[in-house]
């Protein structure tokens, strides 16, 4: 039984069928994730050591990298060494399928060296995973560090309880230290060594486990809780006690401090003391909503005012399991912040994410508001209804289909849909119009349905293959980049499918209830003036005058011309394919893997040499926000944020996620949103780029980057390798002085 059979003897159940499809669609386009891009596997493992000792590149470094370079499936190993701190990056190859397994062999092979210093302290190994903030909270102003970490704790305690935020990191702060200052005069006094009150420490201050006392009924752990966390609480330590029950304290012999480690670091917020709630999302949470929630949270702690979701978006958020804006916002209204700080929301990927999505979508609106003018224009109407019919089916079926497969709605699968928009009503129309073509010459509909898609049934399923098999091979990408692109094609491949589905099992069933050729003729004698006005103009008229007599006399007329001069057709047909391919191989037609988008959110990674002052590099850092931050040069910006002796990965390219040096510096510039300026993310970096390299004094080198997502990596990387340091310095400058000759290189 061919599908058209079926279809035409079991039309409720092609409806219900339809009816899942959509009804599906609906629900799960509302529960999707949505992202900038698809997430992408770990390609790098991170080996980090700290060692206080000098010699740590021969007593560390090498040794891992000796340890670890045989194992199978690593491509490459680099390390970089600064003082007193080893990091080892292994990139693997494209091949690897289980990051976990090379991973484990690794750990086992570091765990194997036999013959590193006594004092090296634990050595951690992990997956980098690329990841992007979605959104930061920074609370600045006229304060201490302890102060505004306090704060910053306060606030992140508070956003962890909101519903699907879990990864929240605190930036621009020093790790807190208690400080115990020994008095030499006072241990002079009591006769105690510098040793005794180490050990007073040592032992007082302990969190172990005392095992499990078990008795007849149950069991009770033993743990002996005694670590501190306040410099207060080890003033009552006692270092010695004396036979005549005298006491002698810790505060009796040293002054206890709640400090933060000696640090150079500084974070500054549009000039004012800082610190970062930074706000991640996992891989199964949606950036628009954590984004939303925060707003919602910020505005309401601050009695700002906030438009809130109408009565469809909150109906929508109850029967989605989306989290409810109006409660976090007259909850957090209840609950005002107890610190006088002020607090701004920073780098909001989300807003970037719904713009780009919103942008599509639009797009796609148009698109398909297109393709339905010009069916009903050239189709008849019950024809046109039904093949939109189809196009809707397919469209949400995608979505039933991507949840099932694990895909989200990001900037790749919305273009995927839009790429198939003109596509997947081709099988409908083939079909619709021959089912159509039938009745008009007097066959039965239901006769009609079945024969008039049989027909062109082949032909069809061979087109949809051919759109398949082109799409197919983007599957057998490897790597991160086969990760980012792996959408495209199950998006596209998913919708095809779904068409050729509805057009082959559904569109009979509706189309076999079209009036026959008969009742046409019925009808039309019964029709109003209205009506055979309506019919006169819709057939007669436009379908009649317009394409038969205008578009395929035409079109009949060119193509006797063509077949007439076929030598001729055919040689202007390789002519305009060597023309094509001559526009592409000469570089008129340009090139990009992925297209460039305009950014909101600008990095520039200041590095100086090694052993500079912390105050050196924080003066040509201020020089350098002076320049961006001038409203009437650069209206454009919206805030700066600087880290002083830090710089983080924020562009989710997988490098290490931190690296705290004195001589390394970095700016985060957001800027408005790219509808309200004149000027591109671009142009505004060329000429901060411009800046930095004509005014700033003795920085080795200052590197810009825009926050776009997707696949991690320089654009081109060279790197030099030998025996000899210094010879490698002399390489290294003569390859910057001639790329520098070209143009487009910075």
């Amino acid at each position: 039984m061919s599908p058209a059979s079926f279809s035409v003897r079991n039309p409720v159940l092609v409806n219900m069928l339809m009816i899942v499809v959509l009804v599906a669609g609906v629900a799960f386009a509302n529960t999707l994730t949505r992202e900038m891009f698809p997430e992408s596997r770990p390609d790098k493992l991170l080996i980090a050591a700290v060692y206080p000792g000098v010699e740590i590149e021969k007593a560390v470094t090498i040794k891992v990298e000796e340890a670890v370079r045989d194992i199978e499936g690593i491509e490459k190993v680099d390390s970089i060494v600064s003082e007193g701190f080893s990091t080892t990056v292994l990139t693997l190859l494209n091949e690897v399928e289980d990051v976990d397994v090379v991973l484990q062999e690794v750990k086992n092979d570091v765990d194997a060296i036999q013959d590193l210093p006594d004092d090296v302290e634990q050595i951690t190994i992990n997956k980098v995973e690329p990841r992007l903030p979605v959104i930061s909270v920074a609370v600045f102003g006229d304060a201490g560090e302890a102060a505004l970490k306090r704060a910053a704790r306060d606030m992140r305690d508070e956003l962890l309880l909101l519903p699907g935020i879990t990864d929240i990191e605190i930036t621009g702060t020093l790790d807190d230290e208690i400080s115990v200052e020994i008095r030499p005069e006072r241990l002079l006094q009591y006769d105690i060594t510098f040793e005794e009150v180490a050990a007073a420490v040592r032992q007082t201050n302990i969190d172990v486990s005392g095992g499990q006392l078990r008795g007849d009924r149950t069991s009770v752990a033993v743990r002996t809780l005694g670590e501190q966390t306040r410099g207060d609480d080890l003033n009552d330590l006692v270092v010695r006690s004396r036979p005549d029950g005298q006491r002698i304290l810790i505060s009796d012999v040293a002054v206890i401090r709640d400090e933060f480690v000696e640090s150079d670091l500084e974070s500054l917020f549009n000039g004012k003391p800082n610190v970062n709630c930074v706000v991640y999302a996992a891989s199964s949470q949606d950036v628009i909503q954590i984004s939303s929630q925060i707003k919602a949270w910020l505005a309401g702690k601050m009695q700002s005012d906030y438009e809130l979701p109408g009565l469809a978006g909150r109906l929508k958020s109850l029967l989605f399991g989306h989290p409810d804006l109006a409660a976090v916002y007259e909850q957090s209204r209840n609950r005002p912040f107890e610190h006088p700080y002020e607090v701004a929301l920073h780098t909001d990927v989300a807003r970037f994410v719904e713009g780009r999505l919103d942008l599509l979508a639009r797009n796609g609106k148009a698109g398909l508001i297109l393709v339905l003018i010009s069916l009903n224009l050239f189709l008849n109407w019950r024809v046109a209804l039904w093949a939109s019919v189809g196009l809707m089916v397919a469209f949400l079926g995608t979505f039933a289909a991507m949840w099932a497969l694990g895909a989200s709605i990001n900037l790749l699968s919305m273009f995927g849909l839009i790429i198939v928009l003109g596509i997947i009503v081709d099988d409908a129309i083939v079909i619709g119009e021959n089912i159509y073509r039938h009745i008009e010459e007097g066959l039965p509909p239901l006769r009609a349905a079945v024969i008039g898609t049989e027909e062109v049934m082949w032909p069809v399923i061979i087109a949809i293959l051919t759109t398949i098999g082109a799409f197919a091979p983007l599957f057998f990408v490897r790597g991160q980049v086969g990760d980012f692109m792996s959408q495209l094609p199950l998006v596209v491949i998913a919708a095809l499918s779904l068409s050729l589905f509805e057009a082959l099992w559904v569109l009979p069933a509706h189309l076999s209830h079209m009036p026959s050729r008969e009742e046409l003729l019925r009808r039309a004698q019964r029709r109003s003036t209205v009506g055979r006005s309506w019919h006169v103009w819709n057939h007669a008229t436009f379908a009649q005058t317009t394409v038969m007599n205008v578009l395929m006399s035409r079109y009949e007329r060119f193509l006797r011309l063509a077949l007439r001069w076929r030598y001729v057709t055919i040689s202007v047909s390789v002519a305009a394919i060597v023309v094509v391919f001559g526009l592409v191989a000469g570089d008129v037609v340009k090139q990009a893997f992925i297209q460039k988008m305009d950014s909101e959110s600008l990095i520039c990674n200041l590095e100086m040499p090694v052993g500079t002052t912390a105050e050196s590099l924080k003066t040509q850092m201020q020089k350098l926000t002076d320049f961006v931050v001038d409203r009437e040069r650069h209206p454009e910006v919206l805030n700066v944020q600087s880290f002083i002796s830090q710089q983080y990965d924020l562009t989710g390219a997988g490098a290490v996620g931190s690296n705290n040096q004195s001589h390394l510096g970095q700016l985060v510039i957001e800027l408005i949103p790219a509808d309200n300026r004149t000027r591109s993310s671009e142009e505004l970096m060329n000429e901060f780029r411009r800046y930095s390299l004509r005014e700033l004094a003795g920085v080795n080198s200052v590197k810009w980057l825009e926050m776009n997502g997707g696949p991690g990596g320089n654009d081109i990387e060279v790197k030099v390798v030998g025996s000899d340091f210094d010879e490698l310095v002399a390489v290294i400058d003569e390859l910057k002085v001639m790329l520098n000759g070209y143009a487009g290189v910075f």
